[in-house]
């Protein structure tokens, strides 16, 4: 079983002081890593203790075609806590899990980005919480994360919703709605919602949303209520605002 590899900190210090020639090493070899030996002139590659099959999908002509089935993968893996908490909160282990694991996906996901993007996403230049919100693997992770609900039939219900709607993914890293109760209700309420109106969710409707529970979360209404409460609240405030927004 192949074990997880990770870059020691002296070599992501040779990596961050070389980082134009790094990257453009990377657009060089869009689908393999076998560069990074010649790039270092030996394997820089540590290897850990941690064991485990894992590949990422990849759809060639619509990369993101194969998010969802990535994302439920990445959540099988990470929710063992031991290894999910090694390589997303670690600028080692995640840069090694996808140079080794998901570096085509990678690279598919990166587009045209600049050095920026991968300091910023593989090696924290910009710390870990935007880190993980740019980076591919911890974003997929994370919208699985907040939108599993064990107690449905199927687990994965509003996790299916969510990428179809990708614009309600974006209050996945939004620091009001960080509780368990406010997340699901959320997603379920959204869900009823365009299942009711047949109405597009769109970014603009999701970004007042934020807004409007933010704001009630600043003052701990959001926390007092019950998750049926919450989710006829938004359906009321999306009903009021489209109506608004139409006429």
């Amino acid at each position: 079983m192949p074990k997880l590899k990770y870059f020691t900190l002296d070599t992501i210090d040779q990596i961050k002081v070389n980082i134009t020639a790094f990257v453009e090493q990377m657009r060089q070899n869009p689908k393999e890593s076998d560069w990074l030996k010649g790039f270092f002139g030996k394997d820089p590659f540590v290897s850990s203790r941690y064991e485990f099959e894992f590949s990422f999908k990849i759809d060639e002509n619509v990369p993101k075609n194969a998010d969802y089935k990535n994302a439920l993968a990445l959540y099988n893996l990470f929710k063992d806590q031991k290894i999910g908490n090694a390589v997303i909160y670690n600028e080692q282990f995640l840069s090694g899990f996808i140079f080794t694991f998901g570096y085509e996906y990678f690279m598919w996901a990166m587009g045209a980005e600049k050095e920026s993007h991968v300091l910023g996403t593989l090696f924290f230049s910009k710390g870990v919480r935007q880190s993980i919100a740019r980076n591919v693997v911890g974003r997929l992770y994370r919208y699985v994360e907040s939108t599993v609900d064990y107690r449905r039939e199927d687990p994965f219900e509003l996790t299916k919703f969510a990428f179809e709607n990708p614009a309600t993914l974006r209050m996945v890293y939004s620091p009001h709605m960080d509780g368990e109760k406010t997340r699901l209700a959320y997603f379920q309420a959204l869900k009823q919602w365009k299942q009711n109106t047949g109405e597009l969710i769109t970014v603009n409707l999701v970004h007042k949303l934020l807004t409007r529970l933010s704001i009630l979360r600043n003052v701990s209404v959001v926390d007092n209520m019950e998750e049926n409460e919450i989710i006829a609240f938004i359906n009321n405030f999306l009903d009021n605002l489209t109506h608004y927004l139409n006429t």
